[in-house]
C-alpha cells in the first residue's frame, strides 16, 4: 500500500481521534455501552490524471459506524452521530504528512437495532486527494 493511502487514512481517522472509544477492526469483541468503528475504503490503483506532468487525483471513501445501546436513548445517539459528523468540514483539507485530503460529502444512514440492542448510525465520507505525478 502506497505511503499516500495510509497518510490519507490517518488525516481522516485524526479528525475524530477526540471521540471514543474508536476502533479500526473490523469485528467488535468486547462492545461498550457506545462507540465509533472507523473503516478505509480506499480507491483502486487507477486515479483520473490530472494533465500533462501533473497530479493523480484519487477517490474512496470511510465509513464510521457510530454505536450504543438502546438503553442508553435517543439522545445520546444523536449527539454521539452530531459529534463524528461535524468533525468533517468540506471547506479546509484533512492534512497529514504531505497528504491532503478534501471531504465531499458526508451521509448517514440508519441501520435497524440488532439483536444485542445496538443502535446503528453509518456515516459515509466521501473523499479525495491528489498526489504530484514524478
Amino acid at each position: 500500500m502506497s505511503n499516500h493511502y495510509l497518510e490519507s487514512r490517518a488525516a481522516l481517522l485524526a479528525a475524530i481521534s477526540h471521540l471514543t472509544p474508536v476502533s479500526t477492526d473490523a469485528t467488535l469483541t468486547d462492545k461498550a455501552d457506545k462507540y465509533y468503528r472507523f473503516i478505509y475504503l480506499p480507491s483502486g490503483d487507477t486515479p483520473v490524471t490530472l494533465g500533462d506532468g501533473g497530479q493523480d487525483e484519487y477517490t474512496g471513501f470511510a465509513q464510521i459506524d457510530v454505536c450504543s445501546k438502546v438503553a442508553k436513548g435517543f439522545k445520546t445517539h444523536s449527539d454521539m452521530v452530531h459529534a463524528a459528523r461535524s468533525a468533517y468540514s468540506y471547506s479546509k483539507p484533512l492534512t497529514y504528512g504531505k497528504t491532503a485530503v478534501m471531504v465531499s460529502s458526508v451521509t448517514a444512514s440508519p441501520v435497524p437495532v440488532d439483536n444485542d440492542l445496538y443502535s446503528r448510525t453509518a456515516l459515509t465520507i466521501y473523499f479525495s486527494y491528489r498526489v504530484q505525478r514524478g
